[in-house]
């Protein structure tokens, strides 16, 4: 379904922070999610570290939690390579341990298409494993982005995981909640 997403970033030099909100599928509640973070650099290589919480305020059950982000890019030209982990110390609150490990890969034009767009390919492949109450999965995403008027995207986006409708239940609650789908996004950032 439709979702309205809002960020505010803010950034000084390597460091940064934000707050994303966004409606949801479960419950009648909103998702909050703040970081705060840094990017230093070393030579073509960024890397990452960063506090992220999650936050669902009118939930009926206490499922907030945190995650520590890790993690480093490498650009050369108009490709990006990376690499991210996300570790959790009780991920819902429900989950025990969980970690979350990712690749990706980007390809970037520098000429515009149609003299308009600024077109970008991009995928990830991700290993998400849990200490407790649900299975391990892989998922995965890829994509092409559209950039225009210097302030814009559009996004579209084919996203799957490997698990089965049963196994997907027990972890969200929906037997269809981790079936393949594509997602278009459109984004203005100020």
């Amino acid at each position: 379904n439709p979702a309205a997403q809002v960020e505010f970033d803010l950034t000084y030099g390597i460091f940064y922070g934000y707050v994303w909100g966004s409606n949801t599928d479960f419950g009648e509640n909103i998702e909050l999610d703040y970081g705060l973070g840094i990017t230093p650099k070393w030579g073509p290589i960024t890397f990452n570290f960063a506090g992220l919480y999650y936050s669902y305020p009118g939930a009926n059950d206490e499922i907030d939690y945190f995650e520590a982000l890790g993690g480093a890019s490498w650009t050369t030209g108009a490709w990006t390579l990376g690499v991210k982990d996300y570790w959790s110390p009780d991920n819902f609150q429900f989950f025990g341990q969980s970690n979350a490990i990712e690749g990706s890969i980007a390809y970037a034009w520098t000429n515009k298409l149609w003299n308009f767009f600024t077109p970008s390919i991009s995928g990830t492949v991700g290993f998400q494993s849990y200490e407790q109450n649900a299975d391990d999965y892989v998922y995965w995403n890829a994509g092409l982005t559209l950039g225009f008027y210097e302030r814009w995207s559009a996004d579209i986006r084919y996203y799957d995981t490997d698990y089965n409708s049963t196994q997907c239940f027990a972890q969200s609650g929906g037997r269809d909640n981790c079936d393949a789908r594509a997602v278009g996004t459109i984004k203005a950032t100020f």
